[in-house]
Protein backbone atom coordinates (compact mmCIF):
# COMPACT_ATOMS: atom_id res chain seq x y z
CA UNK A 1 0.00 0.00 0.00
CA UNK A 2 1.19 3.36 -0.84
CA UNK A 3 1.82 5.86 1.87
CA UNK A 4 0.02 8.81 2.31
CA UNK A 5 1.42 12.18 0.62
CA UNK A 6 3.65 14.18 3.48
CA UNK A 7 0.79 17.20 2.50
CA UNK A 8 -1.82 14.68 3.67
CA UNK A 9 -0.01 13.57 6.69
CA UNK A 10 0.27 17.04 7.79
CA UNK A 11 -3.13 18.01 7.78
CA UNK A 12 -4.24 15.04 9.49
CA UNK A 13 -2.23 15.40 12.44
CA UNK A 14 -3.33 18.87 12.64
CA UNK A 15 -6.88 18.04 12.53
CA UNK A 16 -6.24 15.70 15.51
CA UNK A 17 -4.60 17.63 17.64
CA UNK A 18 -7.63 20.42 16.93
CA UNK A 19 -9.98 18.12 18.25
CA UNK A 20 -7.95 16.50 21.44
CA UNK A 21 -7.67 20.32 22.22
CA UNK A 22 -11.34 20.81 21.96
CA UNK A 23 -11.91 17.73 23.69
CA UNK A 24 -9.88 18.31 26.79
CA UNK A 25 -9.94 22.07 26.65
CA UNK A 26 -10.08 22.09 30.21
CA UNK A 27 -7.28 20.24 30.53
CA UNK A 28 -5.08 22.49 28.16
CA UNK A 29 -3.27 25.83 29.11
CA UNK A 30 -3.48 27.72 25.36
CA UNK A 31 -0.03 29.55 25.53
CA UNK A 32 1.16 32.45 23.35
CA UNK A 33 3.96 30.07 21.92
CA UNK A 34 0.97 27.28 21.59
CA UNK A 35 -1.39 29.25 19.85
CA UNK A 36 1.23 30.36 17.80
CA UNK A 37 2.00 27.11 17.13
CA UNK A 38 -1.10 25.34 15.85
CA UNK A 39 -1.93 28.72 13.74
CA UNK A 40 1.23 28.04 11.73
CA UNK A 41 0.73 24.29 11.34
CA UNK A 42 -3.15 25.21 10.35
CA UNK A 43 -2.27 27.46 7.35
CA UNK A 44 0.52 25.49 6.33
CA UNK A 45 -2.05 22.11 6.00
CA UNK A 46 -4.35 24.49 4.33
CA UNK A 47 -1.58 25.67 1.47
CA UNK A 48 -0.51 21.86 1.27
CA UNK A 49 -4.10 21.09 0.83
CA UNK A 50 -4.09 23.38 -1.92
CA UNK A 51 -0.93 22.55 -3.78
CA UNK A 52 -1.05 19.48 -7.00
CA UNK A 53 -1.88 16.38 -5.96
CA UNK A 54 -3.58 17.27 -2.46
CA UNK A 55 -7.07 15.60 -2.09
CA UNK A 56 -9.42 17.52 -3.72
CA UNK A 57 -11.74 20.10 -1.35
CA UNK A 58 -15.59 19.26 -1.88
CA UNK A 59 -17.53 21.79 -2.79
CA UNK A 60 -21.21 22.32 -3.66
CA UNK A 61 -20.97 24.36 -6.48
CA UNK A 62 -22.95 23.12 -9.07
CA UNK A 63 -22.59 23.09 -12.64
CA UNK A 64 -23.81 25.71 -14.70
CA UNK A 65 -26.98 24.76 -16.33
CA UNK A 66 -27.04 24.78 -20.37
CA UNK A 67 -29.36 27.72 -21.96
CA UNK A 68 -32.08 26.12 -23.22
CA UNK A 69 -31.94 26.75 -27.47
CA UNK A 70 -34.57 28.96 -28.62
CA UNK A 71 -37.76 27.57 -30.31
CA UNK A 72 -37.91 27.99 -33.73
CA UNK A 73 -40.96 30.52 -35.18
CA UNK A 74 -43.77 28.89 -37.16
CA UNK A 75 -42.20 30.69 -40.11
CA UNK A 76 -38.36 28.93 -39.72
CA UNK A 77 -39.94 25.91 -38.44
CA UNK A 78 -42.24 25.14 -41.72
CA UNK A 79 -39.43 26.53 -44.24
CA UNK A 80 -37.34 23.59 -42.84
CA UNK A 81 -39.91 21.05 -43.33
CA UNK A 82 -40.58 22.57 -46.58
CA UNK A 83 -37.41 22.35 -48.00
CA UNK A 84 -36.37 19.18 -46.61
CA UNK A 85 -38.95 17.46 -48.54
CA UNK A 86 -38.17 19.66 -51.70
CA UNK A 87 -34.62 19.04 -51.64
CA UNK A 88 -35.61 15.26 -51.40
CA UNK A 89 -37.62 15.17 -54.10
CA UNK A 90 -35.62 17.04 -55.92
CA UNK A 91 -32.99 14.14 -55.91
CA UNK A 92 -35.65 11.84 -56.68
CA UNK A 93 -36.80 13.82 -59.57
CA UNK A 94 -33.54 13.88 -60.99
CA UNK A 95 -32.55 10.40 -60.36
CA UNK A 96 -35.50 9.23 -62.59
CA UNK A 97 -34.39 11.84 -65.43
CA UNK A 98 -30.93 10.33 -65.09
CA UNK A 99 -32.43 7.06 -65.91
CA UNK A 100 -35.45 7.42 -68.44
CA UNK A 101 -34.50 10.49 -70.13
CA UNK A 102 -33.17 10.26 -73.79
CA UNK A 103 -32.09 13.91 -74.86
CA UNK A 104 -28.60 14.54 -73.83
CA UNK A 105 -29.54 18.23 -72.27
CA UNK A 106 -32.03 16.95 -69.92
CA UNK A 107 -29.78 13.88 -68.55
CA UNK A 108 -27.14 16.68 -68.01
CA UNK A 109 -29.28 18.87 -66.49
CA UNK A 110 -30.79 15.76 -64.03
CA UNK A 111 -26.99 14.73 -62.94
CA UNK A 112 -26.59 18.40 -61.52
CA UNK A 113 -29.56 18.75 -60.52
CA UNK A 114 -29.24 15.49 -58.21
CA UNK A 115 -26.25 16.77 -56.98
CA UNK A 116 -27.17 20.20 -56.09
CA UNK A 117 -30.44 18.88 -54.47
CA UNK A 118 -27.68 15.98 -52.54
CA UNK A 119 -25.98 18.93 -50.83
CA UNK A 120 -28.83 20.72 -49.95
CA UNK A 121 -30.49 18.29 -48.52
CA UNK A 122 -27.20 16.95 -46.09
CA UNK A 123 -27.29 20.74 -45.06
CA UNK A 124 -31.12 20.73 -44.05
CA UNK A 125 -30.77 17.82 -42.19
CA UNK A 126 -27.68 19.06 -40.28
CA UNK A 127 -29.13 21.68 -39.29
CA UNK A 128 -32.65 20.58 -38.63
CA UNK A 129 -30.86 17.84 -36.00
CA UNK A 130 -28.84 21.06 -34.58
CA UNK A 131 -32.78 22.57 -34.51
CA UNK A 132 -33.83 19.60 -32.36
CA UNK A 133 -36.71 19.10 -35.55
CA UNK A 134 -37.76 15.80 -36.68
CA UNK A 135 -36.81 14.93 -40.34
CA UNK A 136 -39.57 16.02 -42.82
CA UNK A 137 -37.59 15.24 -45.85
CA UNK A 138 -40.77 12.87 -47.06
CA UNK A 139 -42.50 13.59 -50.67
CA UNK A 140 -46.17 15.21 -49.60
CA UNK A 141 -49.48 13.75 -50.97
CA UNK A 142 -48.91 15.82 -54.22
CA UNK A 143 -45.02 15.48 -54.97
CA UNK A 144 -45.61 11.42 -54.57
CA UNK A 145 -48.18 11.78 -57.34
CA UNK A 146 -45.93 13.58 -59.79
CA UNK A 147 -43.19 10.80 -59.11
CA UNK A 148 -45.82 8.32 -59.89
CA UNK A 149 -47.62 10.06 -62.73
CA UNK A 150 -43.40 10.45 -64.60
CA UNK A 151 -43.10 6.28 -63.30
CA UNK A 152 -45.54 5.50 -66.10
CA UNK A 153 -44.05 7.65 -69.15
CA UNK A 154 -41.08 6.98 -71.50
CA UNK A 155 -39.35 8.54 -74.38
CA UNK A 156 -40.74 12.36 -75.24
CA UNK A 157 -43.53 12.26 -73.09
CA UNK A 158 -41.52 11.67 -70.03
CA UNK A 159 -39.10 14.40 -70.82
CA UNK A 160 -41.81 16.97 -71.42
CA UNK A 161 -43.87 16.18 -68.29
CA UNK A 162 -40.37 16.08 -65.89
CA UNK A 163 -39.91 19.15 -67.49
CA UNK A 164 -43.29 20.40 -66.21
CA UNK A 165 -43.05 18.83 -63.16
CA UNK A 166 -39.56 19.88 -62.14
CA UNK A 167 -40.23 23.89 -63.42
CA UNK A 168 -43.14 23.98 -61.14
CA UNK A 169 -40.76 22.76 -58.27
CA UNK A 170 -37.96 25.00 -58.86
CA UNK A 171 -40.22 28.20 -58.72
CA UNK A 172 -42.50 26.62 -55.64
CA UNK A 173 -38.94 26.17 -54.23
CA UNK A 174 -38.07 30.07 -54.59
CA UNK A 175 -40.93 30.73 -53.31
CA UNK A 176 -40.81 29.16 -50.10
CA UNK A 177 -36.71 29.95 -49.88
CA UNK A 178 -37.22 34.29 -50.81
CA UNK A 179 -40.20 34.05 -48.04
CA UNK A 180 -36.98 32.57 -45.52
CA UNK A 181 -35.27 35.23 -46.49
CA UNK A 182 -37.75 37.93 -46.01
CA UNK A 183 -39.53 36.81 -43.08
CA UNK A 184 -37.20 34.26 -41.18
CA UNK A 185 -35.69 34.84 -37.58
CA UNK A 186 -33.36 32.19 -36.85
CA UNK A 187 -30.25 33.47 -37.94
CA UNK A 188 -28.79 29.61 -38.75
CA UNK A 189 -32.22 29.18 -41.29
CA UNK A 190 -31.87 32.34 -43.03
CA UNK A 191 -28.05 32.03 -43.44
CA UNK A 192 -28.86 28.37 -44.99
CA UNK A 193 -32.08 30.09 -47.06
CA UNK A 194 -29.77 33.02 -48.70
CA UNK A 195 -27.15 30.77 -49.45
CA UNK A 196 -28.66 28.12 -51.27
CA UNK A 197 -31.35 30.67 -53.37
CA UNK A 198 -28.84 31.10 -55.93
CA UNK A 199 -28.24 27.55 -56.68
CA UNK A 200 -32.22 27.53 -57.07
CA UNK A 201 -32.07 30.14 -59.21
CA UNK A 202 -29.73 28.79 -61.44
CA UNK A 203 -31.91 25.60 -61.55
CA UNK A 204 -34.97 27.26 -63.33
CA UNK A 205 -32.67 29.13 -65.65
CA UNK A 206 -31.27 26.28 -66.73
CA UNK A 207 -34.67 24.49 -67.28
CA UNK A 208 -36.03 27.36 -69.08
CA UNK A 209 -33.06 27.11 -71.31
CA UNK A 210 -34.01 23.69 -72.56
CA UNK A 211 -34.67 23.43 -76.26
CA UNK A 212 -38.70 24.61 -76.82
CA UNK A 213 -39.28 20.67 -78.17
CA UNK A 214 -39.37 19.27 -75.17
CA UNK A 215 -41.20 22.03 -73.02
Amino acid sequence: MRNPPPALNLLNTVNVLRHEIHAHAADFLLTPALALSLLAAGTLADAAQSQPGAAPQSTNTAPAATAPQAKLSQQDASFLAEASRAASTGQDLARMAMQQAQAPAIKALASKLFEDHGVISLKLKSLAQQKQRQDASAPDAAQQQDMEHLYGLQGDKFEAEWIKIQTKASQDALVAWSQEVANGSDPQVVALAKQTLPVLKSHLDYLQKLPASHG
